[in-house]
């Protein structure tokens, strides 16, 4: 895991104002999705939970978060909503995204920044970035727009509800 300096949040600041509004050609804007009615609900098992969207951006969740940093397993959807509703932003990319692009990712791992694999990704989408009722799909690891959503959609203390 990486600790977020205040280095990080000068290159977060310049990478944000570089990349305007977001709409990079890499990358989708980013979309804000529903806010999931059963986002209230803490489980422990997943058996016969249906999200909203794959992967989701709320809904039903543990209560305690998973880590932030890297994962070489994709993290359980309960997982992954408790991540985002502590205020985290995950970097789901498909499992067999080039190793440069990887990298590339694994760079903007942090403590509330979390990048895994992810069956959910295809071929046209390798990367996609959630946060707390949010979306943005991309077609290749840019750094730059991925920043700038993790500047916009990170929460260090978490999401109120």
């Amino acid at each position: 895991m990486i600790k977020p300096t205040g280095a990080f949040l000068v290159t977060v600041v310049l990478a944000a104002s570089a990349a305007g509004c977001g709409g990079d050609a890499a990358c989708d804007l980013p979309r804000q999705e529903p806010l999931d009615p059963a986002s209230g609900v803490h489980l422990i098992d997943a058996s016969e939970v249906v999200w909203a969207s794959d992967p989701p951006t709320s809904g039903p969740h543990r209560s305690i978060p998973p880590p932030g940093g890297t994962s070489d397993e994709p993290i359980p959807r309960l997982d992954q909503v408790s991540f985002l509703e502590a205020g985290g932003v995950i970097l789901h990319h498909y499992p067999w995204l080039p190793y440069t692009e990887l990298q590339e990712l694994r760079r903007l791992a942090a403590l509330k920044v979390l990048v895994a694999p992810n069956l959910v990704t295809d071929s046209k989408h390798p990367v996609v970035a959630t946060a707390w009722g949010w979306r943005l799909r991309c077609r290749s690891a840019d750094n730059t727009a991925l920043v700038e959503f993790i500047a916009r959609h990170m929460h260090p203390e978490g999401r109120d509800h």
